[in-house]
């Protein structure tokens, strides 16, 4: 399996939506160039941070090219919901961990 290079092209605001372009190079093929399609409400209602754009739309491609393995892909993606509740959850905060307080030795007597 070839190792997929992917490379973040910008983006712009068109209509409702922020289109993220990327570009993808794997070996020799030729360059292949990719636009993820992000709703404006998202990013309004908080379900993901504008600087969180970027690496939704780059965590997006790299489960489509992984997917789309034996068939050709679309050039054109749009963010889910599903894939908005699968980002937070990849990158929700972990829970501090707490460490078992050492044993006190009993009084003597």
């Amino acid at each position: 399996m070839v190792e997929a290079h992917v490379e973040y092209m910008g983006f712009k605001s068109v209509e409702d939506n922020r289109e993220y372009n990327l570009r993808v190079r794997q070996g020799a093929s030729a360059a292949q160039e990719f636009t993820i399609v992000i709703s404006n409400s998202a990013f309004l209602s908080k379900l993901v941070r504008y600087q969180d754009g970027p690496d939704l739309c780059f965590h997006k491609l790299q489960r489509a090219l992984a997917a789309a393995a034996t068939e050709p892909m679309p050039a054109r993606l749009r963010v889910t919901d599903a894939d908005l509740d699968d980002y937070r959850a990849l990158h929700a905060p972990k829970a501090p961990t707490r460490r078992a307080k050492p044993q006190q030795p009993p009084p003597e007597a």
